[in-house]
């Protein structure tokens, strides 16, 4: 897919000024790959008046974020305006999610399809905006705070809205990684334990102090195969599952370590998985 879309922006940028000639704000990508939506930037400002902006308040101004969203075969079928300071677009195989505030502390997950229904995916509370990631097979990993503030709570909720995994980590635990296997009948997450809280999630390759990968079975939840290894690679994304969802790939600092999961009907204890909110 990424290939695909350089080679379009390259012919595009022969023709006629549109999309791709402007400065590209995000590119996201629906989890079968059949469409993907583009933003691009288009400036309200002059050079000197963006400058000074940019100095009074410290950050970026607030500039229009033209919205288009791509078939498989780049013919765009939908396009809107934005800010550029709203939350990029979480794309699912079949339409849009939003993420709304329905009282304090209080959201609800909106699937707005592309045939224009709309239908509510989850209703939880976290004292912080969830983050939401669609992956295959309709399945949804929703990562949100507690009220405390002191950590993280995580779910992964099935196409029917229904939660398969809960869990909690703490403030050390910084990063909280899902994906799923093509078919989606295994999803494996990975959470990076730091060597200290780290409030704001800025940290060092040195801060990093282990991680654990847990595979699991899509349909129950349960636990096929857990993995915990020291010194993680400072990088976003460090392991894989294959397409069927037997074999999970994990980066370390010097090789990529292959490990065979369990059948999904075998069961496996993973530990340090916990109930979540």
């Amino acid at each position: 897919m990424a290939s695909r879309i350089r080679r379009s922006f390259s012919s595009q940028r022969a023709g006629t000024p549109d999309v791709w000639t402007r400065t590209i704000a995000f590119v996201r990508i629906s989890p079968a790959g059949k469409y993907f939506a583009v933003g691009v930037i288009r400036e309200r400002h002059t050079e000197r008046v963006h400058q000074a902006l940019l100095d009074a308040e410290n950050r970026e101004p607030e500039e229009e974020v033209e919205l288009k969203v791509f078939n498989e075969n780049f013919v765009a079928f939908a396009s809107l305006m934005q800010s550029s300071r709203e939350p990029w677009p979480v794309l699912s195989d079949t339409g849009e999610l939003r993420v709304f505030s329905i009282g304090k502390e209080r959201w609800r997950i909106v699937e707005n399809t592309w045939d224009r229904q709309r239908r509510v995916l989850v209703q939880c509370r976290s004292s912080c905006v969830p983050k939401v990631v669609t992956m295959s097979q309709g399945l949804l990993f929703v990562v949100g705070c507690d009220r405390s503030q002191t950590g993280k709570w995580y779910r992964m909720v099935g196409s029917e809205g229904k939660s398969i995994l809960k869990g909690w980590s703490s403030s050390q635990e910084i990063e909280r990684i899902a994906i799923a296997n093509a078919s989606g009948n295994t999803f494996a997450i990975g959470i990076t334990t730091a060597t200290s809280s780290l409030a704001d999630e800025v940290f060092r390759g040195t801060d990093l102090e282990s991680q654990r990968i847990g595979v699991y079975d899509s349909r129950t939840g349960h636990p096929l195969l857990g993995i915990r290894f020291p010194s993680p690679v400072p990088t976003t994304q460090t392991f894989s599952l294959s397409p069927t969802g037997n074999i999970l790939a994990v980066l370390t600092k010097d090789k990529v370590a292959l490990y065979k999961v369990p059948p999904t009907q075998a069961r496996s204890g993973l530990g340090n998985t916990n109930s979540g909110p």
